[in-house]
């Protein structure tokens, strides 16, 4: 198992709570190929540095969780035909770059 930090940026025109349906059915999907969530940090509204999908801004989140290379293929292939994501990142770090709760932002699990 290997640590990944995804970032993911959520359509502006979605309320908070399909924002919260979207993040738990991505975490589902990590959980279902027996990953193990590690961290969610919500880094509310941010203003894009170029327009993705005709948006300008979107809502961040990023996830913290670890997952066998493998079964990451197939977490990517499923995540990129889910609706409401206008982008989104995965990419491999080590237990010790996942931030500590004294960094916390609201809105995080952990």
């Amino acid at each position: 198992m290997r640590t990944y930090e995804g970032l993911f940026v959520f359509d502006p025109s979605l309320s908070t709570e399909a924002v919260q349906e979207a993040i738990a059915t991505v975490e589902g999907v990590i959980t279902k190929r027996e990953g193990r969530m590690i961290k969610r940090v919500d880094r509310g509204r941010i203003n894009l540095g170029y327009e993705i999908k005709k948006k300008k801004d979107g809502f961040s989140h990023v996830l913290y969780f670890t997952i066998t290379p493998t079964a990451l293929t197939a977490i990517d292939y499923e995540i990129r035909l889910m609706s409401g994501i206008v982008k989104f990142s995965i990419f491999r770090c080590d237990e010790k770059d996942v931030p500590v709760a004294a960094e916390a932002t609201p809105g995080q699990e952990g």
